[in-house]
């Protein structure tokens, strides 16, 4: 399996968050701190989760996704660099555009990654980068079990 590296992740009307990119390319190990509720599990988590595999961890339905305040054009563009390969996903929500679809390339070609449902992408998603949701929650976001460790760790083992 290929490192799967994450560049410019743009968020729009997602959650509690208007407008957000986070450049996570030639970052490490990235900390995210702030008050309770200024939106820290949409940035990182809840965005990448539901970017990816179009579920969110909160088990909130796929309208509640949407910014409250906007009520439409939602929008998660995900760039990953895996291997030699450039990929995005775009994911959108009631959007005016691209209404609830989910666009997925890889080297800028869209055909044969973007399927003719939203299901079919996802799983193309999940083949392509070896990784379905269950892997990814188990890999990226440490269960409330594994916090305690994970911050228990020395710098140089986290």
């Amino acid at each position: 399996m290929d490192t799967i590296r994450v560049g410019k992740v743009e968020i729009n009307k997602f959650f509690s968050i208007d407008h957000l990119e986070i450049d996570y390319e030639n970052q490490g190990l990235v900390g995210i701190y702030g008050p309770n509720g200024s939106g820290k599990s949409s940035a990182f988590v809840e965005a990448l989760s539901y970017g990816l595999f179009g579920i969110s961890l909160r088990g909130v339905t796929k309208d509640d996704v949407i910014n409250r305040f906007f009520g439409s054009d939602c929008h998660i563009g995900i760039p990953l660099m895996v291997g030699d390969d450039v990929a995005r996903i775009d994911t959108y929500r009631k959007h005016k555009k691209f209404k609830d679809s989910v666009i997925f390339s890889v080297n800028g070609q869209t055909k044969g990654f973007t399927g003719n449902t939203t299901d079919q992408t996802r799983d193309n998603i999940a083949r392509f980068l070896d990784m379905d949701y269950t892997a990814f929650t188990n890999a990226v976001v440490f269960g409330q079990a594994m916090a305690e460790y994970f911050s228990g760790l020395s710098d140089a083992k986290q």
